[in-house]
């Protein structure tokens, strides 16, 4: 019985002793341990720029390696209600997050959350910024704030491929290059004359897309023999009869190719008119390349037609520029080194439901500073087209840091105060 007890109270003097050795190493664990308080003000800091860039919808990157490269990833116009988002996370940093953080935030978003401010994140040290009129974000400008740094180049990439997208092309006949030939004065022509009596008609025109186009002609209509042939871009048409046997008087009426389907390859193309041997007098006031069904009116009141995509290039200059544009039916490309920085090229946009974007590069805004810049505008209002750009500017290898500043900062009280910038990007 003496030896139970015995083995028993050792047993449990050994489990006090245990119990008690740990709770001491424990203890002297937890004060000895690593204060891990500056990690986590830095990740508070880091969580909140990322998603400070998400409520926003804009995402930025630098590359400062053989090249100064800024990319952005942004959405045009914006899906959300910016402000609202921003006012709503900037009270749930100070009440929720703050609490779960045990530590008091202090976030100043004053233009972020402003409906009618101007967004303007500025790009570090090129002296150039990228940013809205207003949250709204249907004007998105990247622009240069200095005369003294120009980007080497620019690349676009503008995703609209929720989108169709048509095109036509509407050339005036007095605006060809005429072999013999007589421009007419006529009130009933398009843009008030025509040409007829010519021996050849030829000019380039840039095509935009890879598109079928169909091609039409306006013409002068008689008893007289009026016959010619159009080629475009290498491929010959039917033959045109715009004779009228019956017709008392001359008149103007529309003509198509219903066999020929011109399936055009972008880029400079050239179109030339012949006429038959056998004809005698040929007139001609419109030729028409239209990549959709038309019902076209003879009568010249609601000419010419509205183009879908027009492309207005100045070149001359030493900007390169890349822009590939991204539709439903069909994609855009356009590549150039010398692109000129202080005219302006534009293309327009009107897609297939009405709604319209339009992008300037070179000098968008106009006035001094503003060469080697780039403003997209776009109009949703028919059926709330949106869509995304994705753009990179690049500069010459910059010594030192670069940034990308949000124009938002964060202060964080406390024994291990902090107040600093929340950058879109910085390397």
């Amino acid at each position: 019985m003496k030896g139970y007890l015995f083995t028993a109270l050792t047993t449990l003097m050994f489990l006090s002793l245990f119990m008690v050795t740990y709770y001491f190493f424990s203890n002297a664990s937890l004060t000895s341990g690593p204060d891990i308080s500056a990690e986590k003000t830095a990740s508070i800091f880091d969580d909140i720029e990322t998603n400070l860039a998400k409520l926003v919808g804009v995402n930025v990157r630098v590359n400062n390696s053989d090249y100064t490269v800024y990319g952005f990833s942004d959405r045009v116009p914006a899906q959300t209600d910016i402000v609202a988002s921003v006012r709503n996370y900037s009270a749930f940093l100070q009440s929720t997050y703050s609490l779960e953080a045990n530590a008091a935030l202090a976030p100043d978003f004053t233009a972020l959350s402003s409906s009618t401010q101007a967004v303007s994140y500025m790009i570090y040290p090129q002296g150039y910024s990228w940013g809205y009129s207003n949250l709204s974000k249907k004007t998105l400008l990247f622009k240069n704030v200095t005369q003294d740094a120009e980007p080497q180049a620019l690349d676009v990439k503008f995703d609209y491929s929720g989108e169709g997208i048509s095109d036509l092309i509407w050339l005036e006949a007095e605006n060809f290059t005429l072999e013999n030939g007589v421009v007419v004065e006529d009130i009933s022509a398009s843009d008030g004359r025509y040409v007829e009596d010519f021996t050849l008609m030829s000019t380039t025109v840039y095509v935009p897309l890879a598109l079928n186009y169909t091609l039409w002609v306006r013409s002068v209509s008689d008893n007289s023999p009026k016959a010619f042939k159009v080629e475009v871009g290498g491929i010959n048409s039917s033959l045109f009869d715009t004779s009228d046997p019956e017709a008392t008087s001359p008149y103007f009426k529309w003509f198509n190719d219903s066999v020929v389907v011109f399936n055009m390859t972008p880029g400079d193309n050239v179109i030339r008119v012949y006429p038959d041997p056998a004809s005698g007098t040929e007139a001609i006031d419109v030729i028409l390349l239209n990549a959709t069904p038309v019902d076209l009116p003879d009568d010249p009141l609601d000419m010419p037609l509205d183009d879908p995509f027009v492309v207005e290039r100045t070149l001359g200059g030493n900007l390169s520029f890349d822009l590939t544009v991204l539709f439903a039916n069909v994609n855009y490309t356009y590549s150039t080194q010398s692109l000129n920085r202080k005219g302006q090229s534009n293309w327009n946009f009107t897609f297939n439901d009405g709604d319209k974007a339009a992008l300037t590069v070179g000098d968008p805004v106009g006035g001094g500073k503003s060469y080697s810049s780039l403003r997209l505008s776009v109009s949703d209002s028919v059926n709330g087209s949106s869509g995304t750009i994705n753009a990179s500017v690049t500069f010459p290898k910059t010594e030192g840091e670069v940034f990308v500043d949000s124009g938002a900062s964060l202060a964080i009280p406390g024994r291990l105060s902090r107040a600093d910038r929340l950058w879109l990007a910085k390397g």
